[in-house]
């Protein structure tokens, strides 16, 4: 039995972003300026590479299925690697980070001309939800917001 063909690849790998809360690796990552750089210049093209890859799941069992299969996470590898990427499991360790700062900083964001109490609440919320970032990886987030929001947006609609 073959697993790829039993679930569809993008929203299993986005998913593995959201709920990968704990680092893969012996050292956490810690986001900066290089790493979101490098994180942004490929998102993208990897993003078209997972679409792809979620499209097989419509072929039709067989040796084809498999061959695409094989040549799209050749791709993907083969794209993380040129772009300084360990692996797989760094870059998605990095977009897993990017995301769960993304997400509450967004929020805040839509809620700053809020009324005060609203505002103050919400501030506490996110600043719980951060607790494991640095002040650093909390700025360059926020500094970077519009430009990932966007990108990601683009790139899951396949533009």
């Amino acid at each position: 039995m073959k697993i790829r063909s039993l679930f569809s690849l993008a929203p299993l790998a986005i998913l593995f972003a959201l709920l990968s809360a704990t680092s893969l690796r012996a050292e956490p990552v810690v986001l900066t300026e290089d790493i979101l750089k490098r994180y942004m210049a490929i998102y993208p093209s990897y993003m078209r590479t997972i679409l792809e890859l979620d499209g097989t799941s419509k072929m039709k069992e067989g040796a084809a299925k498999e061959a695409k299969v094989t040549e799209l996470i050749e791709k993907r590898n083969a794209l993380l690697t040129a772009n300084g990427w360990e692996d797989f499991s760094e870059y998605m360790e990095v977009d897993a980070r990017v995301v769960r700062a993304m997400t509450p900083l967004g929020i805040l964001e839509k809620l700053k001309n809020a009324p005060e109490p609203d505002r103050k609440k919400a501030e506490d919320t996110v600043a719980a939800q951060l607790q494991d970032y640095t002040p650093e990886e909390i700025a360059l987030v926020k500094k970077n917001l519009v430009g990932l929001t966007k990108m990601r947006r683009d790139a899951l609609a396949g533009r």
